[in-house]
Parts: C-alpha cells; sequence; structure tokens
C-alpha cells in the first residue's frame, strides 16, 4: 500500500471481496506499511475494512464453502490457506434467491455433476417464444436441466444435470472445480436451495 500526499490517496496492491447477495464487501491489505501510515504498528501486514481503513482492522471469517476474490496488482502471488481441512465428507451450503459465490471446500478437485444440488428448479420452455428459461453458474455458463432434462432433450442423461450452453448445445458439462476455487450460482427462486459438496 502506498499514500500518495498530493492526491490524498491510498493505493492498494490488494483486496478481497466477498459477495453478500447483494454486493461485494471489500477489504485492503496494508502490507509493511500500514503501522506508519495508521500510526499504529497493529496495522501491518492486515486487511482492513473500507478503501481509507476507516472500518479499522477486518475480522472476517467466511464459512466454509463461500467464495471470494482476490486482487492484487502483482504477478506470482500466492494464496496459501492455513488451518484444519474439513473432517466432514459432507459440507451443505444453502442459497438464496440471485447470486451466491460459493467454493470447494476440500482438498480434492470436485466435479461440478457431482455436487448434490437440492431444490433447484426445472427448466422451462416456451414454445410460444422458443426459449428455455434456466439456472446458471460462473462466469462460463453451466445450466441446470433438472427432472424435465430428458424429456426436453429426448434423452435421459440430460436429467438432473448441468449443461454446456443456453440451449444446452455443448452437451453435459465435464467442469472439474479445484479446491479453494469458487464460483457463482445464479438462482431464480426463493425456494430452499441447497449445494451439498461429498469428498
Amino acid at each position: 500500500m502506498a499514500y500518495d500526499e498530493q492526491t490524498d490517496t491510498l493505493t492498494w496492491n490488494a483486496k478481497f471481496q466477498t459477495w453478500n447477495g447483494a454486493g461485494y464487501d471489500d477489504y485492503f491489505w496494508t502490507g509493511s506499511v500500514g503501522g506508519e501510515l495508521f500510526e499504529d504498528n497493529a496495522y501491518n501486514n492486515v486487511w482492513v475494512v473500507g478503501e481509507y481503513g476507516e472500518g479499522g482492522i477486518a475480522d472476517v471469517e467466511p464459512e466454509v464453502g463461500d467464495g471470494i476474490f482476490l486482487w492484487t496488482s502483482a504477478t506470482g502471488v500466492t494464496l496459501t490457506q492455513a488451518g484444519e481441512v474439513p473432517t466432514n465428507t459432507t459440507k451443505v451450503v444453502s442459497l438464496n434467491r440471485g447470486y451466491n459465490l460459493i467454493c470447494n471446500p476440500f482438498p480434492t478437485v470436485i466435479n461440478i455433476q457431482d455436487i448434490a444440488f437440492d431444490g433447484l428448479p426445472d427448466m422451462a420452455y416456451d414454445e410460444q417464444t422458443d426459449t428455455l428459461t434456466w439456472n446458471g453458474a460462473g462466469y462460463d455458463d453451466y445450466f441446470w436441466t433438472g427432472s424435465v432434462g430428458g424429456e426436453l432433450f429426448e434423452d435421459n442423461a440430460y436429467n438432473n444435470v448441468w449443461v454446456v450452453g443456453e440451449y444446452g448445445e455443448g452437451g453435459v458439462a465435464d467442469v472439474d472445480i479445484e479446491p479453494g476455487d469458487s464460483f457463482f450460482v445464479w438462482l431464480r427462486t426463493d425456494s430452499n436451495v441447497t449445494a451439498t459438496f461429498t469428498k
């Protein structure tokens, strides 16, 4: 982090964001100059709340399965996750209407098809407008077929799977989620939806 006296601004070299369901909560890295800039050595090498650290030192504990964004101005930065590896063989993450940022909580790769999504609504086909209504996840979009996938695609292998492309033109998705990798799940429903990771 650096302070520019001429413009009275702080330049941050890293920040992380957590998704609160409606937007992002931002936290900024002070680095080794935090103590000097904030006149308190407790601010060295910590995350702070607010663009000017006005919220003090961050006290944030993402739940297992929650995802975060990490932005850095440098290259070659590594992120080490410390703590105990989850001992549970399953982790259930509750999802809300709209966007949810979740991650693979286990130290092994999980395929998107192996995450058990309970309560996701079926896709719907509107013959009048020749469109499908989908649920999607991530920037490379994959869509949930639900229990009507077999009927719509005339192949029962398409029941309750994620497919590639808005019309499933890319077939059944084969996507691995690396340990700690995050992704969005978007829901159009207020129903009780959960994602269950199993290792």
